[in-house]
């Protein structure tokens, strides 16, 4: 009981995270295209 708890935290906090790692991706790619370094 407690480790699925832990386990769903867990999971729920990796996706937040990949959410912020997909949305810096996006940001950094289209900043990118329009501003060619």
């Amino acid at each position: 009981m407690v480790l699925g708890k832990v386990n769903s935290y867990y999971l729920c906090k990796s996706r937040f995270h990949w959410n912020i790692v997909k949305a810096v991706f996006v940001i950094l790619y289209c900043g990118s295209i329009r501003y060619p370094l």
